[in-house]
């Protein structure tokens, strides 16, 4: 029996560290969406670690010498299941809030409709990840080229998102709800686009609504029809992508210096066991090349919406201008103009199928790039000056460059005034040239930090905590 009692020591011995891991050592996270991880940023977190580790050994050996084996397992085994009954307790709390016990589905997005617009009215918002609007405007500035693309264009230098990361612009982008913190992200973003004004205004106006983006987390009974949406059950979810369910696990419990080996960069995974043919992808690649090679769009009466979110400039930077994967990868400049391409290959499409004029384009990005090094607030305040640029129907003039201050909550009263016919140059009319702006950046998915400034978005100085910390339930 004394191997056994020995590996039962061990299990005990290997347990606690990893729930102290996973309780009180996973405050700093990093998100989990797809931009290389700094792990030498969380050192002091292994060392924390190592020292309770080191302790809690010394402790057992001292407590095995000392009472014995026998005892040493009987209490271990009663302070684990202490602590798997408080665990138990907080699951069963968090299922019957979220209602995980429901029948529930999420939405997984189709390349369906993508070659259908109409010839009457179409409406497009172009989502092209992390591109800065300063370092867009020095790609516009080297050459001409890239300015003519965006000929009827106003492009806003001076916007902010609320948020750093793309996780919470998305929703922000199509339905101008801001979170903090007040339910579980997927609640969150169900809630949001199940009431957003943007939706609500597109059918009373009968517009066939088409969402392409990879992650929508959508879940459940959904308000409005779209139609290259199709429905993907939580439990086949959970089943199909067993195994990398195991590695977010590994991700969660195992030291920092441990965690780097699950290869775990993105929380895609969650909803994207099912593998489809027709499942759209955001790669710059991929949609540069259902461009291309569909030359010719259907066209139809009935009016058209398209929500498109590609890669952008997204990190790792790995292509060219022409948007070919480049071995050793390239650089954040090179990216953009990649972005560019996707963008210039679109609207030439458009423009080639005489449904340009009758289009509304909106151009913007999620969020922009971080300056500088480390994931600290400054470098959080840094990537939030994203693109924007407009074009309403039948807008013809050169590019155009405004600095208003405007905040990515200001988007959903231009989208109603661009449905009903006017364009960029009649927007934001009672934005004033100094205001107050209010965001929220967050290294992790549960906590906010909400800074405000009077100031431009490049202007990081300028920016002042308020005090408000905002905590998500986990």
């Amino acid at each position: 029996m004394m191997p056994y009692k020995i590996l039962t020591v061990i299990f005990f011995f290997l347990f606690f560290p990893l729930y102290i891991q996973n309780t009180f050592l996973n405050s700093e996270l990093p998100i989990l969406d797809g931009s290389p991880i700094i792990w030498g940023d969380y050192v002091h977190f292994d060392l924390y670690w190592l020292l309770f580790t080191v302790c809690l050994g010394a402790i057992f050996i001292y407590c095995i010498i000392k009472f014995g084996i026998d005892k040493i397992l009987k209490y271990s085994s009663l302070i684990t299941l202490a602590v798997f009954v408080m665990l138990t307790a907080g699951m069963v709390a968090t299922i019957l809030e979220n209602g995980a016990l429901k029948s529930k589905n999420n939405i997984i997005i189709t390349n369906e409709n993508f070659n259908t617009m109409s010839s009457e009215k179409n409406f497009v918002i172009f989502v092209v990840d992390t591109v800065s609007a300063g370092a867009f405007d020095e790609v516009l500035y080297e050459s001409q080229k890239y300015a003519d693309i965006f000929d009827d264009f106003t492009f806003y230098t001076d916007v902010m998102s609320v948020y750093p990361y793309t996780i919470y612009s998305i929703p922000l982008i199509l339905t101008g709800q801001t979170s903090k913190a007040e339910s579980s992200y997927e609640n969150f973003c169900t809630n949001a686009y199940n009431n957003s004004p943007l939706f609500s205004t597109l059918d009373e106006k009968d517009y066939d609504i088409n969402l392409y983006e990879e992650n929508l987390y959508w879940m459940g009974e959904r308000n409005f029809d779209i139609l290259n949406g199709d429905s993907i059950y939580e439990y086949d979810v959970k089943f199909g992508g067993f195994s990398n369910q195991l590695r977010y696990l590994w991700f969660k419990f195992v030291p920092y210096t441990l965690k780097r080996f699950s290869n775990i960069e993105s929380v895609d995974f969650k909803f994207g066991a099912i593998i489809r043919s027709d499942a759209f992808s955001w790669k710059n690649d991929y949609f540069y090349k259902m461009v291309i090679e569909n030359p010719e769009i259907e066209k139809q009466q009935r009016n058209t919406f398209q929500f498109i979110h590609t890669e952008g400039a997204h990190m790792p930077f790995i292509y060219d201008e022409n948007v070919n994967k480049v071995e050793g990868g390239t650089s954040y400049n090179e990216s953009i103009k990649a972005t560019i391409t996707t963008i210039k290959a679109y609207i030439d499409r458009l423009k080639t199928n005489g449904l340009y004029d009758n289009t509304t384009i909106i151009i913007i990005a999620d969020h922009g790039n971080t300056d500088t090094g480390d994931e600290q607030d400054i470098d959080l305040l840094s990537r939030l000056n994203p693109i924007l640029l407009i074009k309403g129907v039948n807008e013809k003039h050169e590019l155009i460059r405004s600095d208003l201050p405007l905040i990515q909550t200001d988007l959903m009263d231009a989208y109603q005034q661009l449905l009903d016919g006017k364009q960029s140059t009649d927007l934001f009319t009672d934005i004033e040239k100094s205001r107050t702006r209010t965001v929220l950046t967050h290294i992790n998915e549960y906590t906010f930090t909400e800074y405000t400034t009077d100031g431009k978005a490049r202007e990081y100085d300028k920016f002042k905590p308020t005090g408000n910390v905002y905590e998500n339930p986990q």
